[in-house]
């Protein structure tokens, strides 16, 4: 372990200033916006950004958390709430991805993160602080990419770190005999039990460990009972 003797430089408040202005710009070249919730008087406040990604401004917005929920999307307006009051019930994060119409009808996808705080350590939550960008160009991209998949002849699905059905094509749910709705969320290891310790499990893991795509053929037993060429990436 080494000393140093030398006193540290205290920096200046021209410094803090800068370092303010910097987040500043880079949160804004990101369009991000910024929200806190009073929890206690109500009040709620947007800056310019997140006014503008609502298609508001000071005068237009109520400042209010029912003036927010008249922007969101009816069809999204019931699991925002659920998930705002979650963060308020635990001092807890807040994450939610929805949609808002504008006054003149246009809709947009917003996500939204955030953190309750409470005045003390044990205390009861005071304000929710957050910030909001758009998310539309991304979720027009995934639809588009969406009616690609679903309209090849290939079945084709995604897998998580976790080994979980993240995606499930048409063709896929036709060629593994199972719908998505049971398969989206279970790892493949328990939606399909014989494929541990086969050549399916040896491949799929050794593409993952290697990075590098492989193509290979295996048999899969009853049910299914079929042979499968499998490429994987």
């Amino acid at each position: 372990m080494t000393h140093d003797s030398t006193p540290p430089i205290p920096r200046s408040p021209l410094d803090a200033e800068s370092d303010r202005l910097a987040w500043r710009l880079a949160v804004d070249a990101a369009g991000v916006g910024a929200f806190v919730w009073d929890l206690v008087t109500g009040d709620l406040r947007w800056d310019g950004r997140l006014l503008e990604l609502f298609g508001l401004d000071d005068d237009s917005f109520g400042g209010t958390i029912e003036a927010f929920n008249r922007c969101v999307h009816p069809d999204d307006l019931g699991r925002v709430s659920d998930a705002l009051q979650r963060a308020i019930a635990t001092s807890g994060d807040y994450l939610a991805e929805y949609r808002v119409v504008h006054p003149d009808g246009t809709v947009r996808w917003i996500e939204a993160r955030g953190h309750a705080f409470a005045d003390e350590p044990d205390g009861h939550p005071v304000r929710l602080v957050g910030a909001a960008y758009d998310t539309t160009e991304v979720r027009e991209g995934e639809a588009r990419v969406g009616r690609v998949l679903e309209s090849m002849s290939s079945a084709f699905y995604q897998l998580d770190r976790e080994w979980r059905f993240t995606y499930v094509n048409s063709e896929a749910e036709r060629l593994l005999g199972s719908s998505r709705v049971h398969l989206i969320g279970a790892t493949i290891w328990e939606a399909f039990p014989a494929a541990v310790g086969s050549a399916f499990e040896d491949n799929y893991r050794g593409a993952v460990a290697s990075r590098e795509p492989v193509t290979f053929e295996a048999y899969y037993p009853p049910p299914l009972d079929g042979w499968y060429e499998v490429r994987a990436w």
